[in-house]
């Protein structure tokens, strides 16, 4: 100190920089109280009990009511204080799963905890509307040149994807720091109304999406879109739907494959490509997994005439399939 140096003492708390005990000790540690936190049941998916996500000190805690959470919440900081330990109000929030506004106003002791729409965990977007997704945001550029709206999005086609497409605050936040230091007062981004009146993203543009007049297996179509394209097509918005249903048209079989499937094991149905399930249009009796028996796993085609609405298939039955080229 003050540029000399004390005498040796000892260090009777903590262990040395690097030392491979410290995280085996540390897991030790969370693995007890996290065991000594189940005062309340979680939620249940796929016939399992969770309380609560772990990994390493990022917690997440799951309760179907706001009076179990703050219960588990509750329990969680006693346990962290027994050993000297404490939760970081900076860094934690609540959320609610609802497809309406649910207030939930949480408690650590005398700070509340703010409420937040959509929060990432290890990677993945949690969302208040539309759950959860394998978190895969844009990488925006800028573009220092004067065009018009369709000169800009031919130039994007070109050298990189499209022009920008925004699904979440997330993202929003990302296009923002990318235009933080540039001088330029309005910039052009993927929204076009064209002649249909429609707000249509140039992403889901109808040219991105393929028809196979081939008739395949929900798994081969698969295999073919993946080797031959890009993948089979994710529905996860009213305008994806459009052009869904313009393509399906003419095809050759009642049904047409789309990029989704059901997993019996978790009772749930999810795109292979990642994508929320926010946007759904099930035929009356598809999509509840009741209709799922037997050993083979089903997977979703949409009509390919009439109402055009999505039917859950055995993933054996032979049909046409949608590819995407983005």
């Amino acid at each position: 100190m003050a540029g000399s140096k004390s005498d040796w003492f000892q260090v009777g708390v903590g262990l040395h920089q690097g030392c491979l005990l410290s995280p085996v000790l540390f897991i030790i540690f969370m693995d007890r109280i996290y065991r000594c936190s189940q005062v309340a049941e979680g939620v249940r998916f796929g016939g399992l009990r969770i309380p609560c996500l772990v990994f390493a000190d990022d917690v997440v805690f799951l309760a179907s009511s706001s009076r179990d959470l703050q219960l588990l919440l509750d329990q969680f900081a006693a346990e962290c204080e027994a050993v000297g330990m404490r939760i970081s109000t900076s860094k934690s929030e609540s959320m609610v799963l609802s497809r309406k506004r649910v207030e939930c106003s949480l408690q650590v002791g005398s700070e509340t905890l703010p409420q937040v729409e959509e929060f990432k965990y290890l990677g993945v977007l949690f969302t208040t509307v539309c759950g959860v997704s394998a978190y895969t945001s844009y990488r925006y550029i800028f573009v220092n040149e004067n065009k018009n709206w369709t000169e800009a999005q031919s130039y994007c086609r070109q050298n990189y994807t499209d022009l920008a497409t925004i699904n979440n605050m997330e993202e929003m936040k990302n296009l923002n720091t990318t235009l933080k230091d540039k001088t330029t007062s309005s910039v052009w981004i993927g929204l076009n109304r064209g002649n249909t009146g429609r707000w249509l993203w140039s992403l889901a543009d109808g040219d991105k999406l393929v028809l196979v007049n081939l008739t395949l297996t929900w798994t081969d179509a698969l295999r073919y879109c993946k080797e031959n394209h890009t993948d089979l097509v994710s529905v996860h918005s009213k305008e994806v739907q459009f052009w869904v249903m313009e393509v399906a048209q003419k095809a050759s079989t009642d049904h047409v494959w789309l990029g989704i499937r059901h997993s019996s094991i978790f009772e749930i149905w999810f795109w292979i490509n990642g994508e929320s399930i926010c946007y759904q249009n099930w035929a009356p009796g598809n999509g509840t997994g009741g209709e799922d028996c037997g050993s083979v796993e089903r997977c979703g085609a949409v009509e390919s005439c009439g109402r055009q609405q999505w039917a859950s298939l055995p993933e054996t039955q032979q049909l046409n399939f949608i590819c995407t080229n983005y």
